[in-house]
């Protein structure tokens, strides 16, 4: 049975910081990677994807159509919810971990934590509370 559950998505900065939002849908390697890996590849598509704060899952548009009425409850076919845009005003809920260390420690608190890193997006997992890197590239996501 494939994993419906919620992941958490993160960037890390030039600086080393790293910030992560929650997913709380569609968390699988089989549902994130071919959108991660496609259409959200670069750096400049990661971090916007980031900063949208939580959101409901991964959908290959981030900004829903003017005059469709995009929320919650009637999202635009394809259209990422956001919880602060589309139903919560003022909600980000984005964390901010100082550097790697801290974020191998504290920031990968679901069952896929994928980061966007070193121009690219890996996957972590816990496993015996340490944390395990699944090495995927895009071809094996399909």
């Amino acid at each position: 049975m494939r994993y419906q559950g919620n992941c958490t998505i993160g960037f890390q900065h030039d600086d080393g910081t790293v910030v992560t939002i929650n997913c709380t849908e569609n968390g699988s390697p089989d549902d994130m990677l071919p959108l991660l890996n496609i259409i959200y590849k670069t750096r400049d598509m990661a971090l916007k994807l980031v900063s949208l704060g939580d959101i409901r899952a991964v959908k290959p548009i981030m900004k829903p159509s003017s005059g469709y009425g995009h929320s919650i409850s009637n999202p635009e076919p394809n259209v990422i919810v956001a919880y602060s845009r589309d139903c919560k005003p003022g909600y980000q809920n984005q964390t901010l971990y100082v550097n790697m260390e801290e974020y191998n420690k504290y920031g990968c608190t679901s069952t896929y934590n994928y980061l966007f890193i070193n121009n690219s997006w890996e996957c972590y997992t816990p496993v015996a509370y340490k944390l395990h890197r699944v090495t995927m590239t895009p071809e094996e996501s399909f």
